[in-house]
């Protein structure tokens, strides 16, 4: 077993892990630390080291507020004051675009998070043995969990009306996955438990009558691994209903459970907000919204004037988009394509957009930048959930 060492943090990196300096110049990282304390640690591969005390705390130390923290893989600064987290935040971004080696202006408008906790409205649990929970970090250890501090209030309290019903307890022993979503219309949760096998007679059965349990405050789907769903009897399939309020109008979305939308519905609207801020008035311009999902930041360049054309590959989410875009009175035109063959085909044929809008899954674009460059006139804003993508795209 290696020694334990005494090392003082110099900062936070990606992942909000600690970065450590051995004396030999090696660099550690130790999860669980802040910037300047000096730390007990122990070396458990050429990369990591595992917390073993606080010799030294930080002034902006606590005692994390979950009791499942640095066992799941979810949260990495819940022992960190919320008034210093945005800090840190903003550190570690802006070493990653000094590293990154782009010029940039060194203003940096950081937009922190409404409120610290219950601001999920979607949320996706692994399942084991019919319980259901989180992994352990950077493994596939199972911890199992009965609430999460992050989601909405409605999804905590689902959760634990569905651990009381022997017929969830029957259905939920062949789950794989369970996915919860808020609507915020009318406050009740949609279910979608995944199963690792074809949905039986028997399976049926419990899910009418887990649906008559929670009638009053969610609507349950059972997937097969083929994404076949069954409903109860007599039930409709569901759809969420999102809001966005714009200066002089609201726009009303409908999506379908499993379809993406923002987790953070309070800093969706502060996205979009600045969006439309920094793309100005769109009368008399073209935009191109790429991935642009059920039209969440279609809808609202088009309401704000611009004639807004949107790719995106998943079904459901363009049948989505098109019909919201009906229900809202606005002019959108969208088409299903992936993205590569689709911005070839506008770049072969000479098209271009005032302004382009990109907002990918997480692994980002890649080697479709270059076309998404040669697309935008003059404006391209890009929307990401991770940094390091973000970056590499830029560049």
């Amino acid at each position: 077993m290696r020694a334990v060492l005494q090392l003082e943090v110099e900062k936070l990196v990606a992942g909000g892990f600690g970065l450590v300096r051995q004396a030999s110049g090696q660099v550690l990282l130790v999860p669980g630390v802040l910037p300047g304390e000096l730390v007990d640690i122990r070396p458990v591969s050429k990369q990591w080291a595992e917390l073993q005390g606080i010799a030294q705390p930080s002034p902006w130390r606590l005692e994390p507020p979950c009791p499942y923290y640095g066992h799941c893989g979810g949260c990495q600064l819940q022992h960190c004051q919320i008034s210093e987290q945005p800090t840190l935040k903003e550190a570690i971004f802006r070493e990653q675009l000094r590293r990154s080696g782009l010029h940039y202006s060194e203003e940096i408008i950081f937009y922190p998070a409404p409120e610290p906790f219950a601001y999920r409205s979607r949320l996706r649990l692994q399942m084991v043995d019919g319980q259901w929970g989180y992994y352990k970090p950077r493994s596939h250890a199972f911890v199992a969990i009965d609430r999460c501090l992050l989601a909405a209030a409605e999804i905590n309290e689902l959760l634990t009306l569905l651990a009381g019903l022997d017929s969830w307890h029957q259905l939920a022993s062949n789950g794989q996955q369970l996915e919860l979503f808020l609507n915020p219309a009318d406050s009740r949760v949609v279910v979608r438990l995944q199963l690792a096998r074809k949905v039986r007679p028997r399976d049926q059965q419990h899910l009418n009558a887990v649906q008559q349990e929670i009638a009053g405050q969610a609507h349950l789907l059972v997937l097969d691994p083929d994404g076949r769903q069954s409903l109860a009897a007599g039930e409709q399939p569901p759809l969420l209903h999102l809001q966005v309020q714009l200066a002089g109008q609201s726009i009303d979305y409908c999506l379908e459970p499993g379809g993406f939308s923002q987790v953070n519905l309070a800093q969706n609207q502060i996205m979009i907000n600045q969006l439309l801020d920094w793309l100005g008035a769109g009368a008399g311009r073209t935009a191109l919204d790429l991935c642009c999902g059920m039209g969440n930041f279609s809808l609202p360049m088009a309401a704000n004037g611009f004639q807004v054309t949107g790719i995106e590959q998943q079904r459901a989410s363009i049948r989505r988009a098109k019909e919201n875009s009906l229900k809202n009175g606005l002019n959108c035109q969208f088409q299903r394509a992936s993205l590569a063959p689709a911005l070839a085909d506008m770049a072969g044929n000479g098209q271009a957009f005032d302004v382009v809008v990109l907002d990918p899954p997480r692994a980002g674009v890649k080697k479709e930048a270059a076309l998404i460059r040669d697309l935008a006139a003059s404006q391209l804003v890009y929307i990401s959930c991770d940094s390091a993508t973000l970056l590499r795209d830029l560049q």
